[in-house]
Order: structure tokens, then sequence, then C-alpha cells
């Protein structure tokens, strides 16, 4: 960002200085225009920007009172910002899988819920150990569209269409295997239909084949599917 090109040589020179053969070995690895290949998602780089630009403000804050800290983007003081905002991001994708499961069952049993969320994935690891992966965004992109989903299940309609292609599409900007979930709201919608056109019952009857779709709920692109 600060240098204004898609060059990572410097870059990949910075972080891997501890073994400079891996730091030569990547940065050989050309793409067909000769620069440097970049294997990671773009989606992680995209939420930190904010914690970026408030570390180079306040670097840049500090070097006008006469402070030395480098404005490279790329020492400490920067790495800090980024991986505490990273930690903020988890926690925040933790407090959606809260509100959501908060939806369907008591407070209680939410939060037990999303305790057992923390502790049996490597979440937990990735917030504490390892904050500079994309897990914590991953966490943080994929709650917020499951909440978003969710709380507007019930309005369907071109905006909530959109906003579920927005937040789809920076959930696999983050992690792109986690841009299968984008389908989940439009088959949810598909299954409800199948379920009322062919005369099933109500979930509210108690059967439980037509209570799936159902509790998925609907909202995407209503107007594609056909109604009875």
């Amino acid at each position: 960002m600060l240098h204004g090109d898609l060059d990572f040589t410097q870059e990949y020179t910075y972080f891997v200085s501890y073994d400079p053969e891996i730091a030569q070995a990547i940065i050989n690895d050309r793409t067909p225009r000769g620069l440097p290949a970049n294997q990671w998602s773009i989606g992680p780089a995209i939420l930190w920007v904010p914690l970026f630009l408030l570390a180079h403000l306040l670097a840049n804050l500090i070097d006008v009172l006469g402070g030395t800290i480098p404005t490279d983007g790329l020492n400490n003081f920067y790495q800090l910002f980024v991986l505490l905002g990273n930690i903020l991001y988890g926690g925040a994708g933790l407090f959606l899988t809260y509100r959501l499961v908060q939806e369907f069952v008591a407070e209680e049993a939410a939060l037990v819920a999303t305790v057992l969320v923390v502790f049996a994935g490597n979440l937990v690891y990735y917030m504490t150990v390892a904050p500079y992966m994309s897990h914590p965004v991953s966490a943080f992109a994929s709650g917020l569209f499951f909440y978003t989903w969710v709380r507007r299940r019930k309005q369907p309609g071109v905006e909530t269409a959109a906003l579920y292609g927005f937040l789809g599409a920076l959930m696999a900007l983050v992690r792109p295997q986690d841009g299968v979930f984008i389908a989940l709201p439009f088959l949810a919608r598909c299954l409800m239909s199948a379920a009322v056109c062919g005369g099933m019952e109500s979930p509210m009857n108690g059967n439980a084949g037509c209570a799936m779709p159902w509790w998925l709920d609907w909202s995407l692109l209503p107007h594609i599917v056909p109604k009875c």
C-alpha cells in the first residue's frame, strides 16, 4: 500500500529474514509478469487495512513529535496493531456466533455453545499463539454472513440477496473454502419451496422433513425459485 506496487520482494525479504534461502526461494517463484508470486488470499489484507492505516497514522504522529518509529509499514509497531486487531476480529466472530445461536436457544445455552466452539476447534490457538493467520478474520467474516442470513431470512428481496452476495464474497476472499457457504441460503430456499409445493406439512405440524428447510429458512433470490 505504501509502495504503490504489487512487488512483494521487500516484504518477503523482511518477514523471512530468519532464513535467507527460503526468502530467496519465495522471491524466485515468479508470476508471468515477472513479480514474486503471492499465494495468500487478499481478504485478510482488506480487513486489516483500517488497522494498518491507524498504525501508520500514529507512527507518523510520533515521528512528528520526535519519536523514532520507522514508517515503513513492516516493523513491529505495525504488526502489533494488525495482530491485536486480528484477535478482536476473532472475538467479534465469537460474539456473532453467540448472537446467532441465541436466535434459536436460551442465552445460557447460546453461551455454552459459543464456549464449546472456542475450545472444540483451533480458533483459540490462532487467537493467541498465531494471531497473524487468517483464521480469526475468517471466523468474523463467516459469523457475519450467517448472522445476517438468520436476521434477514424473512426479508426476501434483491437487497437481501445483494447483502448475502457481498458478505459471501468477503468470506470467500478471506478463505476461499468458506465460499461454499454462499450457496446455503439459496439451497434452503429451494428446499423450502420444494417442501411447500410438494404439499408437505408445515413444520408446526411435526413433519421433520419439512421442518429442516424451514429452520434453515430462505431469502436469497426468491424471484428465481418458482412459487406454487
